[in-house]
């Protein structure tokens, strides 16, 4: 925790005899080299990144409570998660555009996290239940170098429920299946990353830029202090 400089006393005192004209040039030389001194003090609790702590981010939401299947085929609810500060994003395995790089971003994003908040966990949900079934998210997952050990891929298994969860649930837009003309197809869908609390709030949501993600690291750690 920062706190002011123990020479605090000292400097207000020195500020005052200042305001006096000086009784010789020894005094003269001790205020300066006390100025200098206190000059010195304040620059080096700058350089050390001595600033206040940053505190959690407002809680907008709640989440509701759902169900699905994870990677392993094993049942998945929410309460799964209570207590626990986690990271969601929405990808699919088929995805031509933004789901690559959004799990990238999220692998990344655990790898640096691990160290300084092995308690963070992270949940991606896929937008295409019909061909993301377990066994496929857990391909997918290993193709990322995922950590399951506080990663969890779900699918909830029925195309209505995955777009009222996203859309009323999470409050992040999701699009129908868009066939491609050069084949294949896109499901357009929300890229953000989803911060929720212990108690199920949702309290930011945040890009996948530079910005974003140190934006999303300060508040996780936040709310996990």
């Amino acid at each position: 925790m920062c706190s002011a400089p123990r020479h605090s006393a000292t400097l207000a005192a020195g500020s005052a005899r200042a305001t006096r004209p000086f009784a010789s040039r020894s005094a003269a030389r001790g205020f300066f080299a006390l100025a200098s001194f206190a000059a010195a003090v304040g620059l080096s609790a700058g350089l050390s990144g001595c600033e206040p702590e940053r505190p959690p981010p407002p809680t907008l939401h709640a989440v509701p409570d759902f169900q699905a299947q994870d990677q392993a085929g094993r049942a998945f609810s929410l309460a799964q998660l209570d207590g626990q500060v986690w990271v969601a994003n929405f990808v699919f395995t088929d995805c031509p555009s933004v789901c690559p790089m959004l799990t990238a971003q999220m692998s990344n994003f655990q790898r640096r996290m691990a160290p300084q908040a092995p308690g963070l966990r992270y949940v991606s949900i896929s937008v295409d239940p019909a061909q993301d079934t377990p066994p496929v998210l857990a391909a997918y997952a290993a193709r990322h170098d995922a950590d399951l050990r506080t990663w969890r891929f779900l699918t909830l298994g029925d195309h209505q429920a995955t777009v009222d969860l996203l859309m009323r649930g999470f409050r992040v837009r999701m699009g129908e299946r868009e066939e491609q003309s050069a084949g294949g197809y896109d499901i357009m869908h929300a890229s953000h990353f989803v911060l929720v609390d212990g108690e199920r709030h949702v309290r930011g949501y945040y890009s996948t830029d530079a910005e974003g993600l140190a934006n999303l690291e300060a508040d996780a750690l936040a709310l996990l202090r």
